[in-house]
């Protein structure tokens, strides 16, 4: 039994403490760096995690909806490190003794997202004194005329790429797909749009709201605050991951993305085993010879 469970939040942060004789398990949320995505509820086991709508904010003299917002309980939460290891967003951290600590990735039960982003340097002179200003998540910066990408916090939304004529390139995390179905939106809503945060929506002239596939990073933050349940559709299909030979994280791949995933998952894991075994068996051949 723990000696200590703590609960404590501010405006900022959400921290979940748990503390044992010679150890403390820190979890913590950043609030202004979630997204309300719903991920990491998603992928919880033990179901300590839950995701709570927020009433509209009169933002800029217009009504807005605000992205969902998680909760913990301090009572379910065993700090595995499963949300950790798949917020896209780099929202939540764990720490043990005051050390980063992320169980599922200390025991090899978890691989890590795959974040391909390169800047190529003969081309992004021109957009130096803008970028910044590009990320739609504020993720880069420039210091003495060097440009700087928080990567761990990145989602691979492409935005960047496409603002800079290809300066910037970038592969995403997630592929999916995104569909919504104008005549089942209430009319006049717009909460997807409010609370997308990589401009993958559009609100048009027409006053509905249109997906911008290439921008998506498939979170559905925007399926968090739809009201009607079947007019706003979002799937993964396949997510870019170092090699892991763990099944924990088939289990938790099942919840994130389709069965199809999963099956390219598992025939990839035969073909690396195969590939290992004739490996192994040319080198004892060799051996013998």
């Amino acid at each position: 039994m723990p000696l200590k469970l703590l609960r404590t939040e501010d405006d900022r942060t959400l921290t979940i403490e748990r503390g044992l004789y010679t150890k403390r398990f820190l979890l913590i949320v950043d609030r202004e760096t979630c997204r309300g995505c719903g991920i990491c509820e998603r992928v919880c086991h033990t179901g300590a995690i839950s995701l709570h709508e927020r009433p509209k904010e009169v933002i800029d003299g217009k009504e807005r909806a605000v992205r969902a917002q998680i909760d913990i309980d301090p009572h379910l939460c065993d700090h595995c490190g499963i949300c950790e290891a798949t917020c896209p967003f780099a929202a939540i951290t764990h720490t043990l003794n005051e050390e980063p600590m992320v169980c599922v990735h200390e025991f090899d039960a978890f691989p890590e997202y795959i974040r391909e982003i390169v800047i190529d340097e003969s081309k992004i002179a021109p957009y130096i004194k803008k970028v910044e200003t590009l990320c739609p998540l504020g993720l880069i910066s420039v210091e003495d005329g060097k440009l700087a990408i928080d990567e761990k916090s990145c989602p691979c939304c492409r935005v960047c790429e496409d603002r800079t004529d290809g300066a910037i390139k970038v592969r995403k995390i997630f592929h999916g797909s995104i569909k919504i179905e104008q005549e089942k939106c209430p009319k006049g809503c717009q909460n997807c749009f409010d609370v997308c945060p990589v401009e993958a929506l559009a609100l048009r002239d027409d006053g509905k709201v249109y997906p911008i596939d290439k921008f998506c990073v498939y979170c559905e933050a925007c399926v968090k605050v739809c009201p009607e349940p079947e007019a706003l559709t979002v799937i993964r299909t396949s997510i870019r991951h170092t090699q892991v030979k763990s099944g924990a994280w088939n289990k938790t791949l099942e919840k994130l993305a389709t069965d199809t995933a999963l099956e390219q998952e598992m025939r990839a894991k035969r073909r690396s085993k195969v590939a290992e075994s004739m490996t192994r068996r040319q080198v004892i051949g060799a051996g013998g010879d």
